[in-house]
């Protein structure tokens, strides 16, 4: 009976070992803690990540969401009650309005997501949410009582049930976006790190 030669024993042992170490350490990676698959999702360009917590960087961060909101709406707020509500009326311009204000805020908070890597921490995606909702109501309240000479009371008897129970949940919405956006960064990071860890293994299997 002929014996395997060494140099065929020891390439064979050496390809084991060196796929079992692969599986090992792809298994470390899939166990590894919830915030390195966070740091990876923040792989992208913005603001450094020791930078990003800062009450500094997460006030910018809300001003930045705040603004690209609030110009939106500041564009398409004319366009509701010059041409939408006398052809319409004015519940049905502002429920129209909704929908493009919803790909606003989408919009707006990819946008401060990527630029200030707020997957690092998702918590701090939704104080950053909360920090902007306190802005965008300021704002609210400095055009009800300054421009329109309304009070608090006067303007919530003014607004449409229908419509005014959706500007609601729209707000809610608007707070929470950033988080949500943060999440599914987090969890497509996530994903594509066991999708590279299937190829290795893969790979190493066919070796």
């Amino acid at each position: 009976m002929r014996k395997p030669s060494p140099s065929r024993s020891k390439s064979r042992s050496t390809k084991s070992l060196s796929a079992t170490s692969l599986r090992l350490s792809a298994g470390d990676r899939l166990t590894q803690p919830r915030g390195l698959l966070l740091h990876r999702a923040a792989s992208f360009g913005g603001a450094p990540a020791d930078e990003t917590g800062t009450p500094i960087k997460l006030i910018e961060a809300a001003a930045l969401y705040f603004a690209i909101v609030f110009a939106a709406g500041f564009v398409l707020g004319p366009v509701r009650e010059l041409w939408a509500a006398p052809r319409f009326g004015q519940r049905v311009a502002e429920l129209i309005e909704e929908p493009i204000m919803l790909l606003a805020v989408v919009i707006a908070a990819r946008r401060t997501v990527r630029r200030f890597r707020l997957s690092l921490e998702t918590t701090k995606s939704l104080g950053i949410g909360l920090i902007a909702l306190g802005f965008l109501l300021g704002a609210e309240l400095l055009v009800v009582l300054g421009l329109r000479s309304l009070s608090v009371a006067e303007y919530i008897k003014s607004r449409d049930p229908v419509s005014g129970i959706v500007y609601l949940l729209m707000l809610g919405v608007f707070a929470l976006m950033p988080w949500l956006v943060s999440l599914r960064v987090v969890d497509s990071a996530a994903n594509g790190t066991r999708g590279s860890i299937n190829v290795q293994q893969n790979e190493a299997t066919r070796c």
